[in-house]
């Protein structure tokens, strides 16, 4: 829980009640293993909101999980541009080069 809530920058606490409030809406499960807890997404839960009324979260997971892919394409493209100006410019790098 704690590197979760460091990650997205709020409380352990607040994540915790996070968590807490997503388990009780039926969209985590609970596993004990051993002395810790693990948790298992349930993607094919329903959103409750009347807008979103009958939408799996499973479509805001792909919604984000696209998105994530193509900023690291574009990120991807823009470094082999740059690279290859450099290129260009500067002429290949001997071996050992730094």
């Amino acid at each position: 829980m704690r590197d979760i809530a460091a990650r997205i920058g709020i409380t352990e606490r607040a994540a915790q009640g996070i968590v807490s409030d997503l388990e009780d809406g039926g969209y985590l499960e609970r596993i004990r293993v051993g002395r810790r807890n693990h948790y298992r997404l349930r993607p094919e839960r329903q959103f409750r909101h009347p807008t979103e009324a009958g939408m799996p979260v499973q479509a805001l997971i792909d919604m984000f999980t696209q998105r994530d892919d193509d900023q690291r394409t574009m990120r991807d493209d823009h470094q082999r541009t740059m690279r290859s100006e450099l290129h260009q410019v500067a002429g290949p790098l001997s071996p050992g080069a730094a």
